[in-house]
C-alpha cells in the first residue's frame, strides 16, 4: 500500500512539473518533454528488495523508469552518473542527503528526459584539476532535464577554480526551477547556475540563491536563455550575460556587493526586476548594445545604471528612486566609430519631480591620433515621469 501511495506521489509530481505556468519553457512556445512512466525502484527504507546505493538502482533501471530514495538512510555519499532517461526522486529534500564527499561531480548527467527532484545536494570537489570544473550536478550534451525542489550547495572549504551548483555545458531546452541554493558564507569562484557552450532555451525560474559570487552566469555563445521570478541576496552580484538575445525578468536582487545585473552582450531584455541595495557598480551595468531596459524598480543602490561603452540600448519606463547615483556613463572612441547614443524614455527620477527633461550627464573621451580629450557627454529624457510606476514580481518568493 505504501508503495502505491508513493507512486501516485510521484505521478502527481510529474503532473504538476508539465502544468505549472512558472515552470515550463513555454514563453516562445517551447516545452520540456517528460518521460513516459515505467516501474518504481526503491533505494534505502525496509523493503526487502530496496537497493542500498542510488547507483546501484541507477544501474539496474531502463528509460522510462523512477528511482525512489527514502531519507531514512540518509545521507547517502555517493557520486553519481545518471546515463539513462529516468525520474530520480528523494523523499524529502530537507532529509534526503546526497553527499558527494569533496571527491568529484556529486550528480553528472549525461543523457536527455531526466528528472532530479526532492534532495539535498552538497559537498563536490573543489580542487579542479587540468582546467575539468567539477560542479555539484553538471549536465553535458543534455536536454529536457528538469532539476527541482533541491537544496543545492557547493558546501565549500576553500575554492580554487570557479565551481557551479548546476552546470549546464552545451545544454538546451532545460528547467532549473524551485530550488534553494545555499552556502555559510559568501565566497569568490562560486555561481548557483552557469551556463555555457552554446546552450540556448534553458528557463532559470523560482529558484533562492544566497552567499554567491554569481547567482547566474551565461557565457558569450549562449542566447535565448530566460531567468525569471529568482530571488539573490547577500551575494556579489546576481546575474552575468555575455550572450545575446537572452531575458532577465522579474527577478528579487537585495543586497548585492558589486552591482546586481551585468550585460556584455546585445539584444537582450531586463525588465520587471526589482534591484535594491547594491553597492559599487551600478545594479545594472551595461557593456552591450542594442539590450532594453525596461520597468524596473531600481531603488537606494549606490548607483542604478552603469553605461560604459554601451551603445542603442533603449532605457523606458523604470523607476530610479533614491539611488546616490542613478546613472553613469563613460564613452570613448575615434570619432569615426564612436558610440551611438542610448535612449532614455518615459523614466521616472524620485530626484526630478517636473516635466522638463531630465538631463543626464557622463564623461565622454574623443580620441585623436592617439590621444584623448575629455568632454562633457549628454544624454537626455526627454518625457520623464512624475510618478513612479506599479513594479512588482509576485511570483518571485522565498521557498
Amino acid at each position: 500500500m505504501k508503495k502505491i501511495i508513493l507512486i501516485l506521489g510521484i505521478i502527481f509530481l510529474l503532473i504538476g512539473i508539465s502544468i505549472n505556468p512558472s515552470s515550463g519553457i513555454n514563453i516562445d512556445k517551447k516545452s520540456i518533454k517528460i518521460m513516459s512512466e515505467g516501474k518504481t525502484l526503491f533505494v534505502g527504507g525496509s523493503g526487502p528488495n530496496n537497493y542500498t546505493t542510488i547507483q546501484e538502482a541507477i544501474n539496474d533501471a531502463v528509460d522510462g523508469d523512477t528511482v525512489f530514495v527514502y531519507d531514512d538512510s540518509s545521507p547517502y555519499y555517493e557520486n553519481i552518473i545518471i546515463d539513462k532517461s529516468i525520474s530520480l526522486i528523494g523523499e524529502n529534500r530537507n532529509t534526503t542527503v546526497i553527499d558527494g564527499n569533496y571527491i568529484g561531480n556529486v550528480i553528472e548527467i549525461i543523457a536527455d528526459k531526466i528528472i532530479v527532484s526532492g534532495f539535498t545536494i552538497k559537498n563536490v570537489k573543489y580542487h579542479n584539476e587540468n582546467d575539468y570544473k567539477y560542479n555539484v550536478i553538471k549536465c553535458e550534451n543534455c536536454s529536457n532535464i528538469i532539476i527541482t525542489n533541491n537544496r543545492i550547495s557547493i558546501g565549500l572549504l576553500e575554492v580554487v577554480k570557479e565551481t557551479a551548483g548546476i552546470c549546464l555545458k552545451t545544454s538546451s531546452f532545460n528547467l532549473i526551477n524551485n530550488n534553494i541554493f545555499f552556502e555559510k558564507n559568501l565566497s569568490f569562484n562560486i555561481i548557483a547556475v552557469e551556463i555555457t557552450d552554446n546552450s540556448h532555451d534553458n528557463n532559470i525560474s523560482t529558484n533562492v540563491m544566497s552567499y554567491y559570487y554569481e547567482g547566474v552566469r551565461l557565457e558569450k555563445n549562449c542566447y535565448d536563455n530566460i531567468i525569471i521570478y529568482n530571488n539573490i541576496y547577500n551575494s556579489i552580484c546576481f546575474c552575468i550575460v555575455k550572450g545575446a538575445n537572452n531575458k532577465i525578468l522579474s527577478n528579487k536582487v537585495n543586497n548585492t556587493y558589486c552591482g546586481a545585473i551585468f550585460i556584455d552582450g546585445d539584444s537582450n531584455v531586463i525588465s520587471n526586476n526589482i534591484l535594491i541595495y547594491s553597492r559599487e557598480l551600478g545594479s545594472i551595468y551595461i557593456k552591450g548594445s542594442k539590450n532594453i531596459i525596461s520597468r524596473n524598480c531600481i531603488e537606494r543602490n549606490d548607483c542604478g545604471l552603469w553605461l560604459e561603452n554601451a551603445e542603442e540600448n533603449i532605457i523606458m519606463m523604470n523607476n530610479f528612486i533614491q539611488n546616490m547615483d542613478d546613472v553613469t556613463t563613460y564613452v570613448w572612441g575615434y570619432a569615426s566609430k564612436f558610440p551611438k547614443k542610448n535612449q532614455f524614455k518615459w523614466n521616472y527620477w524620485s530626484g526630478h519631480l517636473n516635466r522638463l527633461p531630465k538631463i543626464i550627464i557622463g564623461l565622454g573621451i574623443l580620441i585623436i591620433i592617439d590621444q584623448g580629450f575629455e568632454f562633457i557627454y549628454i544624454q537626455v529624457d526627454w518625457y520623464p515621469v512624475t510618478k513612479p510606476y506599479d513594479i512588482t514580481n509576485p511570483h518571485s518568493y522565498d521557498i
